[in-house]
């Protein structure tokens, strides 16, 4: 798979054999109690057409959602070349964004959505996908925002899309946890941005309806 490696769960197992003339990795995969086989042919690479595209913060990794519901992670070194690292499926739609989930450089989480409202929390150092959710709406856009609130640091997901108000997900479990809507224009929500008031030190989110 054109370099792709399976690096998901925690303890592995790797046998290579060669069926038939074509070479084969069987990669064992174990869990605590979970032992899964995945096997990979290497003799052509998947359908990959990119519909999202996300640079991590520390330009390190291109992560890329495609119409068939896959997402690439990609090593981006610093003489800007580009080499797969692993293949993640968790999705049954075309992948709609992507978006950062934490702002940690030990845990790196991103968050993908698909058309047919599905999310899904990646931890993007494993592979491991960490969260599962489907809603009845569909994201065109997610924003990940951070705060305080005494000595902790929460972080939430602000989405739009297909849909008249601003949702405000939990970016560790993925929950719904209320919803900003507008009194004056009920539309979809085409593009937003959260703006920080210097006098006051407020956030604000600033949305531009279609």
């Amino acid at each position: 798979m054109g370099g792709l490696k399976a690096t998901f769960l925690q303890q592995e197992e790797t046998r290579e054999a060669a069926p038939r003339g074509r070479s084969r990795r069987e990669t064992i995969m174990a869990g605590n109690s979970l032992v899964l086989p995945v096997v990979l042919w290497g003799c052509k690479a998947p359908t990959h057409c990119v519909s999202a595209t996300l640079l991590m913060d520390d330009v390190s990794m291109i992560v890329t959602g495609c119409h068939d519901g896959q997402i690439c992670l990609w090593d981006l070194s610093s003489d800007l070349e580009i080499n797969p690292r692993a293949l993640l499926f968790g999705h049954t739609a075309s992948i709609t964004c992507l978006s950062k989930a934490s702002s940690s450089s030990e845990k790196q989480y991103i968050v993908s959505a698909s058309e047919s409202g599905e999310m899904c929390l990646w931890d993007v150092n494993d592979g491991r996908c960490i969260e599962f959710t489907k809603l009845a709406c569909t994201h065109t856009g997610i924003q990940f925002y951070q705060f305080t609130v005494g000595t902790l640091r929460e972080g939430r997901l602000l989405c739009h899309g297909h849909y008249p108000e601003i949702l405000v997900v939990d970016a560790t479990s993925l929950e719904v946890l209320y919803s900003l809507v507008s009194k004056i224009s009920k539309d979809w929500i085409s593009s937003m941005s959260i703006i920080r008031s210097h006098r006051t030190q407020e956030d604000t989110v600033v949305a531009v309806s279609v």
